[in-house]
Order: C-alpha cells, then structure tokens, then sequence
C-alpha cells in the first residue's frame, strides 16, 4: 500500500521475517510520514490496519484484531520513534533457540529535535529512556518472583514477545474489561512475566522521541482515572496476573506504592490537587492546608483513592473528610 494510504488509516503493520511491528498512527502525518520512510529503506514489508482510538476500550479491540497475524513473533512501536532492525533480528534469534522465554527487549533510547518536529536538529539524546528501558534479565523460575520484580515497568511495550503471548494478553485485558491505560501498561508486564522468562539485551534496539506526544501528559492519567474504574481495573487485572493469595497481595501493595510515587515525581502536589482534586474533591484540599505533614497527607489521601475505603489516620472534622 502507498504512503498516502497508510496515512489515511488508523495503523501501520511492518512484517520483518518471522516478525509483526503493530504501530498505532495518531494522526501526526509527518511523523507517519518520516516513518514509513525510513522502514522502507530498511526493507521492511508495511502494512496497514485499524489502530489508535480515543475510546481506550475500543483501542484494546483493535489492537487485538491487529494481533492475529501468522508471524510467531510480535511487537508494538510508535510512528514517532524508530527501530534498530539489527537488534530486533538479535531478539528474535533469541527466542527461536530459548523456548523458555516468552519476550525478549533491549535498551530504549531518548531523542529530541530542536522545534520537537520530525526532522531539524538534535537538540538531546539520552542512552535510557526510563521507564521503557530495560537493561536486564528476569529469569527467576519462580514466576512470582519474576512478577514483583519486573511489573513496575513499562519495557515490555516496546519487547519482541512470542504472538500467543501478546495475544493472549490483549485478549484477556478485552475481555476482563480493563479501561484504564496506567493499569494496562502494568499489567502487560506483570502478565508476560507470569507467562515466561524475558530476556534484556544491553544493547540500544529502539529509539523514542521526546515531547512529541498530542496529549498534556501532566494530566492525561488524571483523565483516563476519571473516565475508567482504576481501582477496579487494578483488582481484576491482579486477579488474572497470579492465582496465588499472598502475592496478589503483596502485588497490590507494591503497585499502590509504585502510584503513589509516580503521581509525587511526575506531578507532586500542585499537579494532583491543582488540576484535578480541587474541581472533584475539594475536601482534600481543606484537609492538605489545615493539617500538618502535607506529603503524608498525599500518600495518605491518593492510598485512600486507590483502596476505596477511608484512610484510618483521617478524623472527621471540619468538613474534611465526607
């Protein structure tokens, strides 16, 4: 299909050998553009099919559908990055001789251009682009193990992973009904690991441009947390991840840890209460002004969110809590 046709719909298919790249369009033609032109040159067989959606859960639907595909091995990409076709041969050698392991990645590097425009001049590059990168193994036989300690991370997004595996995964987070795109991203990592071992080459097989996003990404969690069921999407996504009591408890604790922690080092404060408790829960705000501690009170209020239940350190006075 020609570049003027891929442009006009909604996903770009590259087929790479016994390799499918999936790589959802978001209607940035020139970076679509820029894209298609560099595979091409790499002797990439392109494709076209139905991707990107506002509507997350109909994202995930189409997704799926562009998963059923006949190569056994399967990854997804943006149109504003690019890949080292070198190093994804590597991964997929790898998982052709290591039946035992399920995905396998590299290091995710960091660009950007001056005007943050599709060509133009390098304005910065950085080897690790966290939180995608992955630089190491997670090989424990034991999948719990390998689930609590690899799930925080969002590396298997851009991973050769074996096709039944990514099929299976996206099947599931249809089918569960999971919407909220924090919890999404998560869970793929923490369900690969309880399928298999993956493996992390040291080696740089993807490049991510930076501050090319359409969406404020200050806010854009605060958004999919008000349009989805997070703290119920968090449940059923745990209760599909392991069978077992004990780690689906300890994995609950690690992941509301982890979320506290994004929210405070991606937005503190000012970002949570500023551009979303305040129009939604103004008692937050009384109580955060009017009792000391204030960064305990942000862990405090934010685990209260997630678990659904008021936090027992709170008292009702005031008005501060409803």
């Amino acid at each position: 299909m020609g570049m003027e046709g891929a442009l006009q719909r909604c996903a770009v298919i590259l087929v790479m050998g016994k390799l499918t790249i999936i790589v959802p369009v978001k209607k940035r033609d020139e970076f679509t553009a820029r894209f298609l032109r560099y595979h091409e040159r790499l002797g990439y067989d392109i494709r076209v099919a139905e991707g990107d959606d506002p509507n997350t859960f109909t994202y995930f639907r189409k997704v799926l559908h562009a998963l059923a595909v006949s190569t056994p091995y399967i990854m997804m990409a943006d149109h504003d990055d690019l890949l080292i076709g070198m190093e994804l041969e590597r991964h997929v050698e790898f998982l052709e001789n290591n039946p035992d392991y399920v995905a396998c990645g590299g290091r995710v590097a960091g660009f950007a251009i001056v005007g943050n425009r599709p060509y133009g001049g390098l304005r910065r590059f950085n080897e690790c682009y966290s939180p995608f990168d992955m630089p190491r193994d997670f090989c424990n036989p034991a999948a719990e193990a390998r689930i609590l300690s690899g799930f925080t991370n969002s590396w298997s997004y851009y991973s050769v992973m074996r096709q039944e595996a990514a099929f299976t995964i996206w099947k599931e987070i249809v089918e569960s009904g999971i919407g909220n795109l924090q919890v999404h991203e998560k869970f793929c990592a923490a369900r690969l690991l309880s399928l298999g071992k993956v493996k992390g080459f040291p080696y740089i097989s993807y490049l991510k441009q930076y501050n090319t996003t359409v969406r404020d990404l200050s806010i854009e969690w605060i958004e999919t947390a008000i349009r989805t069921d997070l703290t119920g999407d968090m449940e059923r996504a745990i209760r599909l991840i392991t069978p077992h009591q004990a780690t689906r408890n300890e994995l609950r604790t690690r992941w509301i840890e982890w979320f506290i922690a994004f929210i405070w080092r991606t937005h503190g404060w000012r970002g949570w209460l500023g551009r979303w408790a305040k129009h939604n829960h103004p008692w937050i705000i009384r109580a955060w002004r009017n009792r000391p501690g204030w960064r305990h009170m942000f862990h405090a209020h934010i685990q209260m969110w997630l678990l659904g239940r008021p936090d027992p350190t709170l008292k009702r006075e005031k008005g501060m809590v409803p």
